[in-house]
């Protein structure tokens, strides 16, 4: 029997559950660990957190347990965020999620960091899209803010990810730490005041 397209679930929809079984062997506390010398090296000041496209929320769970932010995460994938309120109650974390589609950012509040990690880029596919995204971003950062991202293709980002790891006295790289995703590679934006 053939199915219609209407018969569908969005692929996270019904991922949500084995998701964090599929991303076990993500070194999420490291990830958050980089982000955050991130955010001390570009905007030390930083408080408020956005983190789009967040999935179960691993990445800004940990960034949490640091307790120095306050962390606004979202998916668009309403089951991701289910799992992730429900990680978030089960560990106690003050991180705040909410189900929000980041080609349409409704919020009145602004961010000193907006992040999206682990290829959540690739799922614009248009630049048109590419450039949305921007000016969703851009009305919700402050200025000054930062915003990361990780992406395709950028090898050099990669060896600056392997040198902090080692700095920090870890062997792990980046093709251990992310052997469940194909292709991880890391990109920071810093956009200026007059963008």
């Amino acid at each position: 029997m053939k199915r219609n397209d209407s018969d569908r679930q969005p692929i996270y929809s019904v991922l949500a559950p084995l998701y964090d079984h599929i991303m076990r062997d993500v070194d999420y506390e490291a990830w958050a660990d980089y982000i955050d010398d991130l955010i001390q090296l570009h905007t030390p000041y930083s408080e408020q957190l956005l983190e789009l496209a967040c999935g179960t929320g691993s990445v800004s769970l940990s960034l949490g347990e640091l307790g120095y932010y306050r962390i606004l995460a979202t998916d668009q994938s309403r089951q991701m965020i289910q799992v992730a309120r429900k990680k978030s109650e089960e560990t106690d974390s003050p991180v705040r999620f909410r189900p929000m589609n980041f080609l349409n950012i409704q919020l009145k509040q602004t961010f000193d960091v907006v992040f999206m990690v682990f290829d959540s880029l690739n799922y614009l596919h248009t630049e048109q899209e590419i450039l949305q995204l921007h000016n969703e971003v851009k009305n919700v950062l402050r200025p000054g803010g930062f915003l990361y991202s990780t992406t395709q293709h950028h090898a050099t980002h990669e060896r600056q990810f392997d040198i902090w790891m080692e700095k920090k006295g870890w062997s792990t790289t980046v093709s251990d730490i992310v052997k469940a995703v194909s292709s991880m590679k890391v990109a920071a934006y810093i956009p200026t005041a007059s963008e």
